[in-house]
């Protein structure tokens, strides 16, 4: 259900940063339990390990190693990871930082409970200078730290029931064990994760919540260099500085891939902007005319948002353009291509599917997004305009399609609105 009011929020480091506002305290409450479990489950297997586990000269070295890299990494890499957080929509979900990269290396080559504690340092210089910046919010932070530090312990429990001692040094079985090692850290972090997430949002799916392919191809990028790395540090102590230049590599390309998605994606509601999704809608329409398939344009558009505007404010028209586009998209399919044409207009493209199925769908959406509740007894509309291309010896062209689409979303608004009409 979604949740609108009438009063403007207040500012993000205010929110965040005061007690009063402190976001906490808006969390339910078997979300509250569960963070707090899994902060208080990190620090006693920590304690635990830290008491029980001894650790060599040449793990202390490691230790220090990583720990020098790690913290001036992260003082060095703070403005792109500002520039990231800046430019990322969708930031509630998953996200990726360079903690993995050393946490991951503290797993492989120092006893768990000493890389659980490079984790709680990494993350606390990160609140620190979250604390600085006023950005952010606090408890998601310590719950993310806690999170890794319960992967490292997981993983790490991996490789010292597997014999203990330098894993990286384990012949024939080493590559399996470190392997499964990556795959137990990957399965706990995300897994724990998405579960305090949902019990916090409260998401309609779990697909609303897990994380883009980008994100999570850049997390396996990072294990991967953490593997390299912990191979430098067992290996050749003396080359581990390298792996600061191959961190910064992939650091550098995940802000311009960042940057490529922002141009791409409309801010306000984290879907394609009119040139990215012209550009899908095109290569649909020229598959569909090579197999012989029906395509359909939907042109959607909300009633009365000047009202919504002019009576609870702009800030609220932007977060129900935010939680229509979220309806719109949980209701089509993964691959339907969805996009806001300007203001608060939707367009759709549907391929495979007959015209009558795409009117089926286009009285879905239209009735998913009467469905919405939202604060104040703010309800919304939409209308939607539908054009279609049946498959025959003439290619279909987009710009052709719009026009039907629009003039059929205008026979909608004339007959009454909230309503759907054909071409």
């Amino acid at each position: 259900m979604s949740k609108i009011s009438r009063r403007s929020p207040p500012t993000p480091a205010t929110r965040s940063w005061t007690l009063r506002h402190w976001q906490l305290r808006t969390v339910p409450h078997p979300a509250k339990v569960f963070l707090l479990l899994v902060e208080l489950t990190a620090v006693a297997i920590t304690v635990a390990l830290l008491v029980a586990q001894r650790v060599s000269t040449a793990e202390w070295v490691r230790l220090g190693v990583l720990t020098f890299l790690a913290i001036g990494y992260a003082e060095a890499g703070a403005r792109i990871e500002r520039l990231k957080r800046y430019l990322s929509p969708g930031g509630d979900k998953v996200a990726s930082n360079q903690v993995s990269v050393w946490a991951f290396a503290a797993v492989l080559t120092v006893p768990s409970g000493w890389a659980a504690v490079l984790v709680a340092l990494l993350y606390g210089q990160y609140l620190v200078r979250r604390c600085r910046d006023r950005t952010g919010v606090p408890y998601r932070v310590i719950f993310a730290g806690a999170t890794v530090m319960l992967s490292a312990e997981a993983a790490g429990a991996l490789v010292t029931w597997d014999g203990g001692g330098d894993v990286l040094r384990g012949g024939l079985r080493a590559p399996v064990v470190v392997i499964a090692a990556l795959l137990v850290f990957t399965l706990v972090n995300f897994g724990v994760l998405l579960t305090g997430m949902c019990l916090v949002r409260r998401p309609p799916t779990l697909r609303a919540m897990l994380p883009d392919s980008d994100s999570f191809g850049y997390e396996i990028a990072t294990l991967a260099l953490g593997i390299v790395t912990a191979e430098f540090l067992v290996h050749s102590l003396a080359l581990t500085p390298v792996a600061l230049i191959l961190a910064a590599y992939l650091h550098r390309s995940s802000l311009v891939n960042s940057l490529h998605r922002s141009s791409r994606t409309d801010p306000k509601t984290g879907l394609p902007n009119l040139p990215a999704w012209t550009e899908h809608a095109q290569a649909v329409l020229a598959h569909s005319h090579r197999h012989g398939q029906t395509v359909t344009i939907l042109f959607c558009d909300l009633d009365h948002f000047k009202v919504v505007n002019d009576m609870y404010g702009h800030q609220v028209g932007d977060r129900v353009l935010a939680a229509v586009a979220q309806c719109l998209r949980r209701e089509l399919r993964g691959h339907d291509g969805i996009g806001r044409f300007g203001g608060e207009e939707f367009v759709v493209v549907l391929d495979a599917i007959s015209a009558a199925e795409a009117d089926a769908v286009a009285g879905r959406l239209r009735t998913a997004v009467s469905a919405l509740h939202f604060d104040d007894d703010l309800t919304i509309t939409m209308s939607v305009g539908m054009a279609s291309h049946e498959p025959g010896l003439v290619a279909p062209e987009l710009q052709p399609l719009i026009g039907r689409a629009d003039k059929a979303l205008r026979i909608a608004k004339a007959d009454g609105r909230n309503r759907v009409r054909a071409a």
